[in-house]
């Protein structure tokens, strides 16, 4: 663990053997702690693949819309061609 110098950081031992940390930890560098412009870039990274596929999925949508919407035209016009008949 680095400290900076102005770090007061006090290791104790309480009555139960437990080791516990007193003082300002807000600049200690964990050793698998990530700093913050590291995590921005894996976030952008997880962003930027996920957002990659989405074009390729939109147009599968988009290809399954359009055949859907074929199949309700070709359905309306049968079932208006089967009430000709019917004179209802």
């Amino acid at each position: 663990m680095e400290l900076s110098k102005t770090q007061t950081v006090h290791s104790k031992l309480g009555k139960s053997g437990t080791q516990f940390w007193q003082g300002n930890l807000t600049n200690v560098r964990w050793p698998n702690a990530k700093l913050a412009h590291e995590k921005e870039k894996d976030y952008r990274r997880m962003g930027l693949d996920l957002v990659s596929c989405l074009n390729t999925k939109l147009r599968s949508v988009k290809k399954t819309a359009t055949i859907d919407l074929k199949g309700l035209v070709t359905s309306v016009s049968n079932l208006r061609d089967g009430l000709g008949p019917l004179d209802v």
